[in-house]
């Protein structure tokens, strides 16, 4: 049944209920008039009744927004701890590159990076992928299955970005935002085979040391 006519209905039969209860008996009771003066008395002398409607409730101001636009490195973005989306631009060789980086609350870090330029004469894209996922980084490129995995050192800033290709200590301009966090973007895909970089220099220099 819809809510209005159930209720209508009911207020309907409650109003209905009233009014018969105030015509159905025959029986009449004499009332006296009240005494105006003592009423009048009565009124001046009576404190005024206290509301039992609360007073309003002070509005609560509107959050401030969460957006912002700073100058910094990754690295200063992850370790605030807070899921941030961010978006920048660059030049890179000469070509435009639009990026966008998730963090998470656990200094988590994915890069998205679209680059458009040109090559002979002709209109070229190229997106790569990057992501940090504590000392891990994993890099790849659309358009291809391979990708190359190396470990992040905090003393080793050049290596770091040597093997990944990516500056994390880098200053740049970004505009952020909160986001809700997918923990699933900052999971390397299953779909592509990363190489891992330390492991084969490790056994690169383990075999030049045997012999």
């Amino acid at each position: 049944m819809n809510k209005k006519v159930f209720f209508g209905s009911l207020i309907m039969a409650a109003v209905l209920t009233l009014t018969g209860c105030a015509v159905s008996g025959t029986n009449t009771t004499k009332v006296n008039a009240p005494n105006n003066n003592a009423a009048n008395q009565n009124n001046e002398n009576a404190q005024p009744a206290a509301s039992n409607n609360p007073a309003p409730a002070a509005s609560t101001p509107a959050p401030a927004s969460s957006k912002f636009s700073m100058n910094g490195s990754l690295l200063d973005l992850a370790k605030q701890g807070k899921p941030f989306k961010c978006t920048y631009t660059e030049s890179i060789s000469g070509q435009n590159a639009v990026g966008t980086i998730y963090f998470s609350t656990d200094q988590k870090i994915r890069m998205d990076m679209t680059i458009n330029g040109t090559i002979a004469g002709e209109s070229t894209q190229m997106v790569s992928h990057f992501i940090k996922s504590g000392n891990d980084m994993y890099t790849w490129s659309d358009g291809t299955n391979q990708g190359i995995k190396t470990s992040y050192s905090p003393t080793q800033a050049s290596a770091n970005q040597k093997s990944s290709g990516v500056d994390l200590t880098k200053k740049m301009d970004v505009s952020c935002d909160s986001w809700t966090l997918d923990a699933s973007l900052c999971v390397p895909p299953t779909d592509i085979q990363f190489q891992d970089l330390n492991a084969l220099m490790n056994s690169l220099k383990n075999g030049a040391g045997a012999q």
